[in-house]
């Protein structure tokens, strides 16, 4: 948990500082927000400070599911899954998926799949040391307490949004600079078949 950042909240917001999160009268709320927030924008996004590769170790356990007959266990401080061995993810187009692209499930901190041998996943891990975060991240997830501590303590429904609009532009500013990875995704070859023709009728 980082005090200072929790700070800068409290100044955007126009309340005084505190030391620790013992500190009344919003220390203790500061904490709970704080640690809900940034869980919540490190899920939201690939950030690419937070991404890790991973084995996972298999499970002997009987999932009593035949699509999905091996399980491994996903790593302590999972977050958010990003690829699944060296397969992205494909893209639901009714009419030209063949066959399920289903290949695994996350149910319970675990992964159910189809696959026996081992494999790497990469996941968004749970950063706490705000020594890791970027400017970006830290900028946006400043806005984000000042958001969620103006209605709180202001009961101010506009100065919650002036801050959601700050942090959409931390936001879009780190997806320029490629601090967030785009989510590939393949498409099967008849997709684009698919689109072409769709494309063609339409226009002719």
């Amino acid at each position: 948990m980082s005090i200072e950042i929790i700070n800068r909240a409290l100044v955007k917001i126009g309340e005084e500082t505190i030391t620790s999160t013992n500190q009344t009268p919003y220390g203790a709320m500061m904490g709970i927000v704080y640690e809900d927030q940034r869980k919540m924008l490190l899920s939201s996004h690939f950030w690419r400070f937070a991404l890790k590769r991973a084995k996972p170790a298999k499970i002997d356990e009987d999932t009593q599911a035949a699509l999905f007959p091996y399980v491994y266990a996903l790593p302590a401080d999972y977050l958010l899954l990003k690829d699944f061995g060296e397969v992205y993810k494909m893209p639901n187009i009714a009419d030209s998926v063949l066959a399920s692209d289903e290949r695994y499930s996350i149910e319970g901190g675990r992964i159910l799949t189809k696959t026996k041998e081992p494999f790497s996943i990469t996941y968004v891990a749970d950063v706490s040391d705000p020594k890791l975060f970027t400017p970006l991240f830290k900028e946006a997830l400043i806005a984000l307490l000042a958001a969620e501590m103006s209605v709180r303590i202001k009961q101010s429904a506009e100065m919650k949004q002036l801050f959601l609009t700050e942090f959409e532009s931390y936001i879009a500013q780190a997806r320029l600079n490629n601090e967030i990875v785009r989510d590939m995704e393949t498409m099967p070859d008849n997709s684009w078949v698919t689109v072409r023709d769709g494309w063609y009728n339409q226009n002719w």
